[in-house]
């Protein structure tokens, strides 16, 4: 599971499963934006959590070993949403409602390059990002992302990017090692592995 927190602005929220030539596929997603673009739902941290766990049951993973990663500004105190104070850091949260997270590499150069990769046509076979047709925000938002003028090495923040910068978390996890479809493994692979060798008896999915 990849996460993109927002308040004011939309969350993003996916779900992942490998094979075994580390191809990717997000089979779901929940994206929390009112229906207009850009435009949150203004959910507190306990209430995305609860969602989570909920669409989780939905889909029939609940209670499995996932691996959950996440941006650095999950792992920050924020202001309290009444006001005043500093409030729990929204991994805090989630981990008390059985969510623990784990940092994904931000990276905003290197994170390009690797969904680049993913999604770049192979003459062996189909792209190594691969997403099921009920993901409908990101078939929605990914098309409109632009190049960021003043850094042709990024994109333009200004758009909405959050379901960007949440499958990105997967794509840096198992990093293209150029043009192999190989995977170089960071720690975070190497978790999700472990959960995969460990689960294959009873079906588990990281």
């Amino acid at each position: 599971m990849t996460f993109d927190w927002g308040y004011g602005a939309p969350f993003s929220v996916g779900w992942w499963w490998v094979d075994a030539d580390g191809r990717l596929f997000r089979f779901a997603e929940w994206y929390g934006w009112n229906g207009r673009p850009n435009q949150g739902l203004r959910l507190t941290d306990s209430r995305i959590a609860a969602g989570i766990l909920e669409r989780e049951t939905g889909l029939g993973i609940a209670g499995r070993r996932i691996t959950r990663l996440a941006g650095p500004d999950c792992f920050a105190k924020k202001p309290d949403y009444r006001g005043g104070g500093q409030g729990p850091a929204t991994a805090e949260v989630f981990a008390r409602a059985g969510l623990p997270l784990a940092p994904g590499d931000p990276s905003r150069i290197a994170k390009i390059r690797q969904f680049h990769e993913r999604l770049r046509p192979r003459a062996d076979g189909p792209p190594m990002l691969l997403v099921y047709d009920v993901c409908e925000q990101f078939i929605r938002t990914l098309p409109l992302l632009v190049t960021d003028r003043r850094n042709v090495e990024d994109i333009d923040t200004t758009g909405e990017d959050h379901i960007y910068d949440e499958a990105c978390h997967a794509c840096m996890a198992r990093p293209l090692a150029g043009d192999s479809v190989k995977t170089a493994l960071t720690p975070a692979a190497r978790i999700i592995d472990a959960v995969l060798a460990d689960g294959q008896n009873d079906e588990e999915m990281p």
